[in-house]
């Protein structure tokens, strides 16, 4: 597990830095420090069951011009946070960018965010125009009262000046069950989700869902004739649910 994070259970400086090279990787900088990696962890805050999900990670993008653009998932009340089981948790997608080859970074700010309900592994890209593309995980359906599945979905937002203002998040995939995901130190969808620009404003993402798809029209409503949805089967605990989650890809065309 990354250690910014309570189900590590401990602090530590860890940031997000930037290195490059000119020579092919033959050298490298030393590492100039964007910002601090101050993940909160993914936690059903109604049960205080985790997620694994890639909140150690951080995805880059690079346009034709050569200005790069970082996202990663964050708090900005990581140490509040910090050690908490069930209760409140603020998660953000966090961006920022450099037209300078990295010597200088914009003042990372929450594109999506924050909010007191999970959201995590967003996914950047960037067509030729400079138009940008940010997909990410959402729990912004779960009921405070819903301890019987988490509905997720899967989302995208675009900016079209180069990541000044980014628009309101648009449905891509779900909503799904995230409690029907293989469990491996927490629900596991995957670390790392795909998204490429295929066009102008055009971009094609590729992502996992679990296979219990919940109602749109009502997200916490429990499941019915669906095997696939409950516990995922394991060696050690078999179950109906043998086919817990799927790769997708879906064809996304900002406004």
């Amino acid at each position: 597990m990354p250690p910014n994070t309570p189900f590590r259970g401990v602090a530590s400086l860890a940031e997000l830095a930037f290195v490059k090279s000119t020579d092919g990787g033959a050298t490298w900088t030393s590492p100039h420090v964007i910002a601090p990696f101050n993940a909160a962890g993914v936690i059903d805050p109604n049960t205080g069951r985790h997620a694994r999900v890639g909140d150690g990670l951080q995805e880059v993008a690079i346009d034709g011009s050569g200005k790069l653009y970082v996202v990663w998932e964050s708090s900005t009340n990581y140490d509040k946070n910090l050690n908490q089981a069930v209760g409140t948790f603020d998660n953000e997608v966090l961006f920022t960018s450099s037209g300078d080859g990295g010597a200088t970074w914009s003042t990372p700010s929450a594109i999506v965010g924050p909010s007191t309900l999970p959201i995590f592994t967003p996914t950047v890209a960037v067509d030729s125009k400079g138009n940008i593309a940010v997909t990410y995980y959402d729990s912004g359906s779960l009921s405070a009262t819903n301890t019987n599945t988490w509905p997720v979905d899967l989302k995208v937002t675009y900016s079209e000046d180069g990541g000044k203002t980014f628009g309101t998040g648009r449905e891509v995939a779900g909503p799904f069950d995230l409690m029907s995901a293989p469990v491996a130190r927490g629900f596991f969808l995957g670390d790392y989700e795909g998204l490429q620009s295929t066009g102008t404003k055009s971009f094609i993402a590729l992502f996992v869902t679990t296979n219990c798809n919940l109602n749109p029209s009502n997200p916490n409503a429990p499941p019915t004739g669906n095997v696939l949805c409950g516990p995922a089967s394991s060696v050690s605990t078999p179950t109906p649910n043998n086919d817990p989650t799927n790769v997708f890809s879906a064809a996304l065309s900002a406004p």
